[in-house]
């Protein structure tokens, strides 16, 4: 009975290191002159079930994933803004085409190295990625954060994994320079 309690008492806290652990995922800036088509599947043969106007911002649903080969582009699976929902859910989830094979790559959306706040009311920055505890910082409406980080290295962001909305600035080298930011009020830019 000991040995089993002890087993299990192995697995629940293996699952709990693997569960537990959060992966950056990127947020991308929809470069297209037209609006985004998202699908219900990867491949031009699936219906659309939303657009995404140029400018605004979807999120990989994996980091690590090749994307999809289907119809000449490679697919990503994405989170994409629904109004109607008022954040990022997994009930708003598709298909993306990233890019069109041998055409030189012309990305229809791109990773983003800061954001825009667009709240009328600013954001906090937060502690934890569940958007809970609040820093005192304040960032104010039409202010951009992130960009080139104060070494002069690129900055990059993404999510956290399970966490769509809390979105976090970071350094090339892997270090993390803000708290999180709820994504739904920020607005992610390439300011290269």
């Amino acid at each position: 009975m000991k040995k089993l309690v002890s087993i299990l008492l192995l697995v629940v806290l293996a699952n709990t290191l693997i569960v537990g652990t959060a992966f950056a995922v990127a947020v991308m800036d929809v470069t297209t002159s037209t609006n985004l088509n998202i699908r219900s599947g990867p491949g031009l043969s699936y219906s659309i079930i939303a657009q995404v106007n140029p400018g605004s911002d979807i999120l990989f649903y994996y980091e690590v994933d090749a994307g999809v080969s289907a119809d000449g582009y490679n697919w990503r699976k994405v989170y994409y803004p629904s109004a109607a929902i008022g954040q990022y859910s997994s009930s708003a989830v598709g298909w993306a085409a990233w890019y069109p094979y041998g055409t030189g790559h012309p990305w229809y959306y791109y990773y983003t190295t800061g954001v825009t706040v667009i709240s009328s009311t600013g954001i906090y920055e937060y502690q934890y990625p569940n958007l809970t505890s609040p820093y005192p910082m304040l960032y104010n409406y039409g202010q951009d954060i992130g960009g080139w980080d104060q070494d002069g290295g690129l900055a990059g962001l993404k999510y956290e994994s399970g966490y769509p909305n809390a979105w976090r600035l970071y350094r090339l080298d892997g270090s993390y320079d803000l708290g999180y930011g709820n994504g739904w009020k920020l607005n992610a830019k390439d300011f290269r």
